[in-house]
């Protein structure tokens, strides 16, 4: 709620997402019919709350605080119907500095604690510059981890 020039901007996002799924196939191996099953729920929430300072000069400047909660639960009968979960939950902050000639400088930090891979702190450096009106230059530098979702992780059938 509000924008770039108030002094305060929240963001929260809630969303709950259930899947289930049952399939007969024929299996080529054993020459058996076979029924496949597998049920998913995902519970993800978040809050962002910008701080925007120091608007009224040459140089702006900005803050973002951001908590980040993920838990994701998924039972297959390719895997004895054994219920496997992942819970991820992470902070992070970002400042920014932006000019009135379209120059930027930003550095942000994360921290991810996860239930199932290493608990990991990414960071980010970045920095644009306006040359003329239809030139700029972008450049950042930082670590980032991407660890898998529950079926890439494990599979649609749990091998």
């Amino acid at each position: 709620m509000g924008n770039s020039n108030d002094l305060f901007v929240h963001k929260a996002n809630v969303s709950h997402i259930k899947t289930k799924s049952e399939t007969t196939q024929y299996n080529k191996y054993s020459t058996k019919v076979e029924n496949k099953d597998y049920e998913s729920k995902k519970l993800a929430a978040s809050y962002q709350l910008d701080v925007n300072f120091d608007n009224q000069g040459e140089v702006k400047q900005a803050v973002s605080l951001l908590t980040d909660y993920q838990h994701s639960k998924y039972v297959n009968s390719g895997y004895n119907y054994v219920p496997k979960k992942l819970i991820e939950k992470s902070i992070a902050a970002e400042y920014r500095l932006f000019t009135e000639q379209d120059h930027s400088l930003s550095l942000s930090g994360r921290y991810t604690d996860n239930s199932q891979f290493e608990n990991a702190f990414t960071a980010r450096l970045a920095g644009a510059y306006r040359f003329s009106p239809n030139i700029k230059s972008h450049a950042s530098f930082g670590k980032a981890i991407h660890n898998p979702t529950m079926s890439e992780y494990y599979g649609w059938d749990g091998n």
